[in-house]
Protein backbone atom coordinates (compact mmCIF):
# COMPACT_ATOMS: atom_id res chain seq x y z
CA UNK A 1 0.00 0.00 0.00
CA UNK A 2 2.87 2.35 0.86
CA UNK A 3 4.48 1.71 -2.67
CA UNK A 4 1.88 2.29 -4.48
CA UNK A 5 0.64 5.57 -2.14
CA UNK A 6 4.35 6.71 -3.23
CA UNK A 7 3.68 5.87 -6.58
CA UNK A 8 1.10 7.82 -6.85
CA UNK A 9 2.48 10.89 -5.23
CA UNK A 10 5.24 10.83 -7.58
CA UNK A 11 3.12 10.45 -10.97
CA UNK A 12 1.21 14.16 -9.18
CA UNK A 13 4.53 15.48 -9.09
CA UNK A 14 5.54 14.77 -12.40
CA UNK A 15 2.35 15.87 -13.80
CA UNK A 16 2.79 19.58 -11.90
CA UNK A 17 6.36 19.91 -12.96
CA UNK A 18 5.30 18.80 -16.30
CA UNK A 19 2.58 21.74 -16.02
CA UNK A 20 5.26 24.14 -14.16
CA UNK A 21 7.57 23.60 -17.40
CA UNK A 22 5.23 24.18 -19.78
CA UNK A 23 3.76 27.29 -18.70
CA UNK A 24 7.37 28.58 -18.75
CA UNK A 25 8.19 27.62 -21.78
CA UNK A 26 4.91 29.35 -22.89
CA UNK A 27 5.72 32.24 -21.41
CA UNK A 28 9.80 32.42 -22.59
CA UNK A 29 8.07 32.60 -26.17
CA UNK A 30 6.54 35.90 -25.43
CA UNK A 31 9.04 38.90 -26.56
CA UNK A 32 8.57 41.48 -24.82
CA UNK A 33 9.75 44.45 -26.93
CA UNK A 34 9.12 48.08 -26.41
CA UNK A 35 5.05 49.05 -26.65
CA UNK A 36 4.02 46.16 -24.97
CA UNK A 37 1.53 46.56 -22.84
CA UNK A 38 -1.23 44.89 -21.16
CA UNK A 39 -4.08 47.06 -20.50
CA UNK A 40 -7.32 46.92 -18.15
CA UNK A 41 -10.64 48.76 -18.27
CA UNK A 42 -12.76 49.60 -15.65
CA UNK A 43 -16.11 51.12 -15.40
CA UNK A 44 -16.80 53.31 -12.73
CA UNK A 45 -19.96 53.97 -10.46
CA UNK A 46 -19.91 55.37 -6.91
CA UNK A 47 -16.54 55.43 -6.51
CA UNK A 48 -16.06 51.88 -6.92
CA UNK A 49 -13.84 50.39 -10.42
CA UNK A 50 -15.59 47.03 -12.08
CA UNK A 51 -13.19 45.01 -14.27
CA UNK A 52 -14.76 45.22 -17.99
CA UNK A 53 -11.78 44.13 -20.18
CA UNK A 54 -8.68 43.30 -19.85
CA UNK A 55 -6.21 42.71 -22.64
CA UNK A 56 -1.97 42.02 -23.39
CA UNK A 57 -0.18 43.10 -26.33
CA UNK A 58 3.30 41.42 -27.07
CA UNK A 59 5.24 43.21 -30.04
CA UNK A 60 8.75 42.03 -32.04
CA UNK A 61 11.23 44.26 -33.06
CA UNK A 62 9.45 45.44 -35.84
CA UNK A 63 6.57 46.22 -34.21
CA UNK A 64 4.32 43.04 -35.20
CA UNK A 65 1.37 41.84 -32.40
CA UNK A 66 3.24 38.57 -31.62
CA UNK A 67 1.08 37.55 -28.99
CA UNK A 68 -2.12 38.71 -27.99
CA UNK A 69 -4.75 38.22 -24.73
CA UNK A 70 -8.16 39.49 -24.58
CA UNK A 71 -10.37 38.95 -21.26
CA UNK A 72 -13.95 40.45 -21.07
CA UNK A 73 -16.01 40.14 -18.23
CA UNK A 74 -18.11 36.92 -17.63
CA UNK A 75 -16.20 35.69 -20.97
CA UNK A 76 -13.24 32.74 -21.77
CA UNK A 77 -10.49 34.55 -22.17
CA UNK A 78 -9.15 34.63 -25.97
CA UNK A 79 -5.64 33.92 -26.93
CA UNK A 80 -3.39 34.09 -30.17
CA UNK A 81 0.17 34.14 -31.16
CA UNK A 82 1.13 35.21 -34.94
CA UNK A 83 4.45 34.94 -36.89
CA UNK A 84 4.97 37.29 -40.22
CA UNK A 85 6.89 36.96 -43.32
CA UNK A 86 9.54 39.32 -44.16
CA UNK A 87 6.86 41.23 -45.85
CA UNK A 88 4.96 41.87 -42.28
CA UNK A 89 1.77 39.69 -43.17
CA UNK A 90 0.49 36.93 -41.02
CA UNK A 91 1.31 33.60 -42.29
CA UNK A 92 0.79 31.42 -38.97
CA UNK A 93 -2.12 32.17 -36.67
CA UNK A 94 -2.63 29.98 -33.72
CA UNK A 95 -5.11 30.18 -31.13
CA UNK A 96 -5.08 28.95 -27.44
CA UNK A 97 -7.43 28.24 -24.46
CA UNK A 98 -6.88 29.28 -20.93
CA UNK A 99 -6.88 25.52 -18.56
CA UNK A 100 -5.56 25.13 -15.47
CA UNK A 101 -1.82 23.93 -16.32
CA UNK A 102 -2.02 27.21 -18.54
CA UNK A 103 -2.40 27.92 -22.43
CA UNK A 104 -3.57 24.93 -24.51
CA UNK A 105 -3.41 24.98 -28.62
CA UNK A 106 -7.03 25.15 -30.00
CA UNK A 107 -6.13 25.40 -33.62
CA UNK A 108 -4.21 27.01 -36.15
CA UNK A 109 -4.62 29.40 -39.35
CA UNK A 110 -1.72 29.06 -42.03
CA UNK A 111 -1.77 31.48 -44.16
CA UNK A 112 -0.33 31.98 -47.85
CA UNK A 113 -0.08 35.20 -49.95
CA UNK A 114 -0.37 36.16 -54.10
CA UNK A 115 3.27 37.79 -54.96
CA UNK A 116 3.74 40.30 -52.98
CA UNK A 117 0.03 41.47 -52.45
CA UNK A 118 -2.01 41.05 -49.28
CA UNK A 119 -4.44 38.65 -51.17
CA UNK A 120 -4.69 35.48 -50.02
CA UNK A 121 -4.15 32.73 -52.25
CA UNK A 122 -4.61 29.75 -49.65
CA UNK A 123 -6.16 29.45 -46.02
CA UNK A 124 -5.42 25.97 -44.50
CA UNK A 125 -7.06 25.87 -40.82
CA UNK A 126 -5.93 22.93 -38.56
CA UNK A 127 -7.28 21.27 -35.14
CA UNK A 128 -5.36 20.98 -32.44
CA UNK A 129 -4.27 17.63 -33.54
CA UNK A 130 -3.22 18.71 -37.07
CA UNK A 131 -5.99 17.60 -38.83
CA UNK A 132 -6.94 20.28 -41.92
CA UNK A 133 -10.63 21.53 -41.36
CA UNK A 134 -10.54 24.19 -43.28
CA UNK A 135 -9.22 24.90 -46.54
CA UNK A 136 -9.67 27.51 -49.06
CA UNK A 137 -7.73 27.91 -52.24
CA UNK A 138 -7.52 31.61 -54.53
CA UNK A 139 -6.11 32.39 -57.92
CA UNK A 140 -5.80 35.65 -59.25
CA UNK A 141 -5.35 37.06 -62.96
CA UNK A 142 -2.33 39.83 -63.73
CA UNK A 143 -4.28 42.81 -62.24
CA UNK A 144 -4.99 41.34 -58.84
CA UNK A 145 -8.88 40.30 -59.49
CA UNK A 146 -9.83 36.39 -57.84
CA UNK A 147 -10.64 34.04 -60.40
CA UNK A 148 -11.20 31.19 -58.78
CA UNK A 149 -11.74 30.08 -55.23
CA UNK A 150 -12.00 26.69 -53.89
CA UNK A 151 -13.41 26.45 -50.27
CA UNK A 152 -13.17 23.33 -48.51
CA UNK A 153 -15.44 23.92 -45.06
CA UNK A 154 -16.32 20.70 -43.21
CA UNK A 155 -15.86 18.20 -46.44
CA UNK A 156 -18.62 20.35 -48.15
CA UNK A 157 -16.55 21.76 -51.17
CA UNK A 158 -17.34 25.52 -53.19
CA UNK A 159 -15.62 26.25 -56.13
CA UNK A 160 -16.10 29.95 -57.37
CA UNK A 161 -15.17 30.81 -60.92
CA UNK A 162 -15.19 34.93 -61.92
CA UNK A 163 -14.41 35.88 -65.52
CA UNK A 164 -13.08 39.90 -66.28
CA UNK A 165 -13.06 41.67 -69.65
CA UNK A 166 -9.95 43.53 -70.82
CA UNK A 167 -11.66 46.62 -69.22
CA UNK A 168 -12.26 45.12 -66.00
CA UNK A 169 -15.99 44.58 -65.84
CA UNK A 170 -16.95 40.78 -64.07
CA UNK A 171 -18.96 39.25 -67.08
CA UNK A 172 -19.27 35.62 -65.91
CA UNK A 173 -19.80 34.19 -62.36
CA UNK A 174 -20.54 30.62 -61.07
CA UNK A 175 -20.41 28.81 -57.83
CA UNK A 176 -20.17 25.31 -57.85
CA UNK A 177 -21.01 23.55 -54.23
CA UNK A 178 -21.13 19.86 -54.00
CA UNK A 179 -20.96 19.10 -57.71
CA UNK A 180 -23.97 21.36 -58.57
CA UNK A 181 -23.62 24.45 -60.36
CA UNK A 182 -25.24 27.72 -60.58
CA UNK A 183 -24.54 30.75 -62.43
CA UNK A 184 -24.40 33.90 -60.85
CA UNK A 185 -23.52 36.35 -63.84
CA UNK A 186 -23.59 35.61 -67.30
CA UNK A 187 -22.71 38.63 -70.65
CA UNK A 188 -24.93 38.64 -73.54
CA UNK A 189 -23.28 39.54 -76.54
CA UNK A 190 -26.77 40.63 -78.07
CA UNK A 191 -27.44 43.39 -75.97
CA UNK A 192 -24.06 43.64 -74.71
CA UNK A 193 -24.97 43.31 -70.73
CA UNK A 194 -24.29 41.24 -67.97
CA UNK A 195 -27.00 40.15 -65.79
CA UNK A 196 -26.30 39.47 -61.88
CA UNK A 197 -28.29 37.07 -59.89
CA UNK A 198 -29.14 36.87 -56.25
CA UNK A 199 -27.11 34.39 -55.16
CA UNK A 200 -28.70 33.66 -51.85
CA UNK A 201 -32.05 32.94 -53.29
CA UNK A 202 -30.09 30.56 -55.76
CA UNK A 203 -27.60 28.37 -55.16
CA UNK A 204 -28.24 28.46 -51.03
CA UNK A 205 -32.01 26.25 -52.39
CA UNK A 206 -32.21 23.24 -52.21
CA UNK A 207 -34.30 20.41 -53.59
CA UNK A 208 -36.59 21.62 -56.50
CA UNK A 209 -35.33 24.89 -56.26
CA UNK A 210 -31.93 24.33 -56.55
CA UNK A 211 -31.01 27.27 -59.25
CA UNK A 212 -34.05 29.45 -58.78
CA UNK A 213 -32.43 32.68 -59.59
CA UNK A 214 -33.95 36.20 -58.98
CA UNK A 215 -32.68 38.88 -61.40
CA UNK A 216 -29.94 41.51 -59.07
CA UNK A 217 -29.01 43.88 -61.10
CA UNK A 218 -28.22 44.63 -64.92
CA UNK A 219 -24.80 45.86 -65.87
CA UNK A 220 -24.77 47.61 -69.18
CA UNK A 221 -21.69 47.91 -71.11
CA UNK A 222 -20.63 50.82 -73.60
CA UNK A 223 -18.34 49.72 -77.03
CA UNK A 224 -15.21 48.75 -75.07
CA UNK A 225 -16.46 46.69 -72.60
CA UNK A 226 -17.09 49.34 -69.40
CA UNK A 227 -20.00 49.46 -67.42
CA UNK A 228 -22.16 53.08 -67.81
CA UNK A 229 -25.48 51.47 -66.33
CA UNK A 230 -26.52 49.52 -63.73
CA UNK A 231 -30.28 48.70 -63.07
CA UNK A 232 -30.19 47.42 -59.96
CA UNK A 233 -33.61 45.22 -58.79
CA UNK A 234 -35.23 44.04 -55.90
CA UNK A 235 -37.25 40.68 -55.19
CA UNK A 236 -40.42 40.48 -53.03
CA UNK A 237 -43.03 37.88 -53.07
CA UNK A 238 -46.12 38.00 -54.14
CA UNK A 239 -48.67 36.44 -51.87
CA UNK A 240 -51.78 36.53 -54.32
CA UNK A 241 -49.72 35.17 -57.33
CA UNK A 242 -47.44 33.11 -54.78
CA UNK A 243 -44.57 34.07 -57.02
CA UNK A 244 -41.68 36.44 -56.95
CA UNK A 245 -41.52 39.33 -58.85
CA UNK A 246 -38.49 41.94 -59.45
CA UNK A 247 -38.95 45.62 -59.49
CA UNK A 248 -36.78 48.22 -59.67
CA UNK A 249 -34.81 49.06 -57.00
CA UNK A 250 -31.81 51.37 -57.81
CA UNK A 251 -30.43 53.03 -61.25
CA UNK A 252 -27.00 53.99 -61.84
CA UNK A 253 -24.94 55.89 -64.61
CA UNK A 254 -21.68 56.67 -65.14
CA UNK A 255 -19.52 58.83 -67.65
CA UNK A 256 -16.18 58.60 -68.85
CA UNK A 257 -13.44 61.42 -68.59
CA UNK A 258 -10.39 60.13 -70.24
CA UNK A 259 -8.29 62.97 -70.23
CA UNK A 260 -8.13 62.03 -66.34
CA UNK A 261 -9.34 58.77 -66.73
CA UNK A 262 -11.81 59.80 -64.30
CA UNK A 263 -15.45 58.94 -63.61
CA UNK A 264 -18.92 60.49 -62.54
CA UNK A 265 -21.45 58.34 -61.24
CA UNK A 266 -25.19 59.25 -60.11
CA UNK A 267 -27.50 56.48 -59.07
CA UNK A 268 -31.72 56.79 -58.39
CA UNK A 269 -33.23 54.30 -55.74
CA UNK A 270 -36.77 54.07 -56.53
CA UNK A 271 -40.24 53.60 -54.30
CA UNK A 272 -41.79 50.10 -54.98
CA UNK A 273 -44.46 52.03 -56.92
CA UNK A 274 -41.39 52.99 -59.08
CA UNK A 275 -41.52 56.59 -58.42
CA UNK A 276 -37.95 58.12 -57.00
CA UNK A 277 -37.04 58.52 -53.58
CA UNK A 278 -33.76 59.38 -53.67
CA UNK A 279 -30.50 59.96 -56.09
CA UNK A 280 -26.91 60.31 -55.33
CA UNK A 281 -23.97 62.09 -57.53
CA UNK A 282 -20.46 61.59 -56.93
CA UNK A 283 -17.24 63.30 -58.44
CA UNK A 284 -14.62 62.17 -60.22
CA UNK A 285 -12.97 61.20 -57.32
CA UNK A 286 -15.62 58.83 -56.02
CA UNK A 287 -17.10 61.29 -53.59
CA UNK A 288 -20.38 61.96 -52.82
CA UNK A 289 -21.36 65.63 -53.65
CA UNK A 290 -25.05 65.63 -54.07
CA UNK A 291 -28.13 63.76 -52.44
CA UNK A 292 -31.76 64.86 -53.48
CA UNK A 293 -34.57 63.22 -51.40
CA UNK A 294 -38.07 63.00 -53.21
CA UNK A 295 -41.95 62.36 -52.15
CA UNK A 296 -44.53 61.70 -54.84
CA UNK A 297 -41.97 62.53 -57.13
CA UNK A 298 -40.74 65.96 -55.80
CA UNK A 299 -37.54 66.72 -54.95
CA UNK A 300 -38.08 68.15 -50.55
CA UNK A 301 -34.42 67.89 -49.36
CA UNK A 302 -31.06 68.33 -50.30
CA UNK A 303 -27.79 67.59 -49.05
CA UNK A 304 -24.37 69.12 -50.35
CA UNK A 305 -21.26 68.54 -49.61
CA UNK A 306 -18.31 71.08 -50.73
CA UNK A 307 -14.35 69.23 -50.42
CA UNK A 308 -12.78 72.78 -50.52
CA UNK A 309 -14.69 74.92 -48.49
CA UNK A 310 -13.18 77.61 -46.23
CA UNK A 311 -12.13 77.26 -42.60
CA UNK A 312 -13.47 80.00 -40.50
CA UNK A 313 -10.88 79.55 -37.87
CA UNK A 314 -7.98 78.90 -40.15
CA UNK A 315 -7.96 81.04 -43.09
CA UNK A 316 -6.30 79.94 -46.09
CA UNK A 317 -6.97 75.86 -45.13
CA UNK A 318 -9.34 73.81 -46.35
CA UNK A 319 -12.49 72.12 -44.39
CA UNK A 320 -15.86 69.68 -45.69
CA UNK A 321 -18.90 71.83 -45.91
CA UNK A 322 -22.10 69.46 -45.90
CA UNK A 323 -25.29 71.62 -46.30
CA UNK A 324 -28.59 70.07 -45.84
CA UNK A 325 -31.80 71.90 -47.25
CA UNK A 326 -35.06 71.56 -47.34
CA UNK A 327 -37.28 73.01 -50.06
CA UNK A 328 -40.43 74.57 -49.13
CA UNK A 329 -43.74 75.07 -51.26
CA UNK A 330 -42.15 77.63 -53.83
CA UNK A 331 -39.21 75.26 -54.05
CA UNK A 332 -36.82 77.50 -52.24
CA UNK A 333 -33.86 76.27 -50.68
CA UNK A 334 -34.30 76.13 -46.32
CA UNK A 335 -31.12 75.60 -44.83
CA UNK A 336 -31.34 73.04 -41.59
CA UNK A 337 -28.19 71.62 -40.67
CA UNK A 338 -24.34 72.23 -41.34
CA UNK A 339 -21.77 69.78 -40.85
CA UNK A 340 -17.76 71.14 -40.61
CA UNK A 341 -15.05 68.73 -40.55
CA UNK A 342 -11.55 68.97 -40.87
CA UNK A 343 -9.59 66.26 -41.53
CA UNK A 344 -6.01 65.08 -40.68
CA UNK A 345 -4.16 63.84 -43.64
CA UNK A 346 -2.05 60.83 -42.47
CA UNK A 347 -2.86 60.72 -39.09
CA UNK A 348 -3.53 56.65 -38.23
CA UNK A 349 -4.47 54.97 -35.00
CA UNK A 350 -1.45 52.92 -34.15
CA UNK A 351 -1.84 49.66 -31.58
CA UNK A 352 -3.12 49.65 -28.97
CA UNK A 353 -6.49 48.41 -30.54
CA UNK A 354 -9.18 49.38 -28.58
CA UNK A 355 -7.50 51.98 -26.58
CA UNK A 356 -5.78 54.38 -29.18
CA UNK A 357 -8.35 56.11 -31.19
CA UNK A 358 -10.51 54.50 -33.36
CA UNK A 359 -12.50 57.24 -34.27
CA UNK A 360 -12.32 58.91 -37.55
CA UNK A 361 -9.50 61.51 -38.22
CA UNK A 362 -11.89 64.46 -37.37
CA UNK A 363 -10.17 67.87 -35.86
CA UNK A 364 -13.38 69.14 -35.06
CA UNK A 365 -16.79 68.40 -36.23
CA UNK A 366 -19.81 71.19 -35.75
CA UNK A 367 -23.56 70.31 -36.79
CA UNK A 368 -26.10 72.92 -37.44
CA UNK A 369 -29.85 73.08 -37.07
CA UNK A 370 -32.89 74.95 -36.98
CA UNK A 371 -30.11 77.80 -37.09
CA UNK A 372 -28.19 76.61 -33.50
CA UNK A 373 -24.80 74.44 -33.50
CA UNK A 374 -26.37 71.22 -31.38
CA UNK A 375 -23.08 68.93 -31.85
CA UNK A 376 -19.59 69.82 -31.52
CA UNK A 377 -16.55 67.18 -32.02
CA UNK A 378 -12.88 69.14 -30.67
CA UNK A 379 -9.74 66.72 -30.88
CA UNK A 380 -6.32 67.92 -29.04
CA UNK A 381 -3.44 66.45 -29.50
CA UNK A 382 0.35 66.22 -27.96
CA UNK A 383 3.21 68.05 -29.92
CA UNK A 384 4.38 64.34 -31.59
CA UNK A 385 0.25 64.35 -33.05
CA UNK A 386 -0.92 61.78 -31.17
CA UNK A 387 -4.06 61.99 -29.62
CA UNK A 388 -4.84 63.96 -25.96
CA UNK A 389 -8.18 64.78 -25.58
CA UNK A 390 -11.52 63.65 -27.44
CA UNK A 391 -14.68 66.08 -26.75
CA UNK A 392 -18.09 65.56 -28.17
CA UNK A 393 -20.75 67.97 -26.70
CA UNK A 394 -24.39 67.83 -27.78
CA UNK A 395 -27.31 70.09 -27.05
CA UNK A 396 -30.35 68.65 -27.94
CA UNK A 397 -32.78 70.27 -25.05
CA UNK A 398 -32.51 69.28 -21.97
CA UNK A 399 -30.72 65.85 -23.31
CA UNK A 400 -27.59 67.60 -23.66
CA UNK A 401 -24.35 66.08 -22.55
CA UNK A 402 -20.65 65.92 -22.80
CA UNK A 403 -18.17 63.98 -23.41
CA UNK A 404 -14.30 63.55 -23.25
CA UNK A 405 -11.95 60.94 -23.59
CA UNK A 406 -8.65 61.14 -22.54
CA UNK A 407 -5.66 59.67 -23.27
CA UNK A 408 -1.94 59.47 -22.33
CA UNK A 409 1.58 60.17 -24.04
CA UNK A 410 1.75 56.26 -26.17
CA UNK A 411 -1.96 57.05 -27.48
CA UNK A 412 -3.96 54.62 -25.25
CA UNK A 413 -7.53 55.93 -23.59
CA UNK A 414 -7.09 56.25 -19.88
CA UNK A 415 -10.57 57.94 -18.94
CA UNK A 416 -13.92 58.17 -20.07
CA UNK A 417 -16.66 60.40 -19.05
CA UNK A 418 -20.23 61.72 -19.77
CA UNK A 419 -21.62 64.04 -18.28
CA UNK A 420 -25.91 65.05 -18.64
CA UNK A 421 -26.77 69.01 -19.60
CA UNK A 422 -26.23 69.96 -15.76
CA UNK A 423 -22.41 68.89 -15.88
CA UNK A 424 -23.07 65.70 -13.45
CA UNK A 425 -21.08 62.00 -14.13
CA UNK A 426 -23.06 59.58 -15.68
CA UNK A 427 -21.00 57.76 -16.70
CA UNK A 428 -17.23 56.98 -16.46
CA UNK A 429 -14.46 54.61 -17.81
CA UNK A 430 -10.84 54.28 -16.26
CA UNK A 431 -8.29 52.72 -17.75
CA UNK A 432 -4.78 51.29 -16.65
CA UNK A 433 -1.84 49.79 -18.30
CA UNK A 434 1.78 48.07 -17.85
CA UNK A 435 4.39 48.82 -20.39
CA UNK A 436 7.12 46.60 -20.73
Amino acid sequence: MKKKILIGVGIVAAVLAAAVLLTFLLKKKDPREKGSFTGRMYTVENGKKELQTEETYFFDSKGHVVYEFRKQKDAAPAIARYEYDDLGRIIVTREYEKTFFGERLVGTLYTKYFRDTEEVIEYRSENRRGKVINLSTYDYDDAGREIYRKETVDDVETITRTEYNEQGTMISKSITIEGQTIVVAEYNPETNEVTRYQEANGWYREGENFGVRNVDAIDVLDKNGRIVEIKANKTRYNDETEEYETIMCTHGRYVYHPEDEKIDYEEFAYNEDGTPSSCWVYDKEGREIEIKYYDEGVVTRISETDYDGEDPDFPGEKITITKRYELDENGNRVLVAEVRQKLIPGFMADFPLQYQNTRPHVYYWNALEDGKWVEEVRTVFYDDGKMKEYHTKTSFGTNGEESISYYNEHGSMVRDVTMDADGNITEEIVAEYTYY
